[in-house]
Parts: structure tokens; sequence; C-alpha cells
């Protein structure tokens, strides 16, 4: 009888992506809407428009890290977590999205440099 032997396959980090990905929706959202409710945590200087556009690069950059993350295997997939746990942090300076956004994308990323591959 042919014994089957079951190949190791190495897990998506479907949370890490979505956590990643959400927080880049928040920091976007956060620069878009933020400065029109006042509800942002770092939108309260002279310099608040250069901070929503900043703001919407550093989210629109922690969405395409979560997918680069999620399209990616082996020890590239920490080296986009790093990338991602930078801009989470950068996020901060812009707002952190309602810093639900800045905790989302820290949060994936150290599940991801803390898994396994």
């Amino acid at each position: 009888m042919p014994s089957r032997t079951m190949k190791k396959t190495v897990p998506l980090p479907e949370t890490e992506f979505i956590l990643i990905f959400l927080g880049g929706l928040f920091v976007i959202s956060d620069s878009v809407i933020g400065p029109l409710t006042n509800l942002g945590f770092g939108n309260v200087n002279l310099l608040s428009q250069y901070f929503e556009y900043f703001g919407i690069m550093v989210g629109l950059l922690m969405i395409i890290c979560a997918m680069l993350l999620y399209n990616t295997e082996g020890q590239s997939r920490k080296m986009w977590a790093t990338a991602a746990l930078i801009f989470s942090l950068l996020s901060l300076l812009a707002g952190g999205g309602f810093l639900t956004g800045f905790l989302l994308g820290l949060i994936g990323s150290i599940f991801v440099l803390r898994r396994k591959w």
C-alpha cells in the first residue's frame, strides 16, 4: 500500500495581513477625516496639511507592505513586516490612524516577526 507523505506547508500570514491592511486603512482615514473632525492625535499644528499627505502616503505604504507580505514566502516576509513596523511607527507623526491604525500595524508586524518560518 503506498504511503502518503504530507508536505509541510508554511501557513499564510492571513491574520497579520488583515491587521496591517486595516492599520493602513485607519491611517489613511485619519489623514482624510481627522482634520475635518479634529479627532486626530497629531494634526494640531500649523503644518497639518503636510501631515495629511504624509499620513496618506504612510497608510498606502502599509497596505503595500501587507500585500507583499501576503504574497511572498520565507525570510522576505520578515523584511516586509519590518517595513510595515517602521511605517506604523511613522504613522504616529500623522495621527496614527486614530491610534488604532498604529496599534494594528504594530501588532500585525510583531506577529510576523515572532513567527517561525
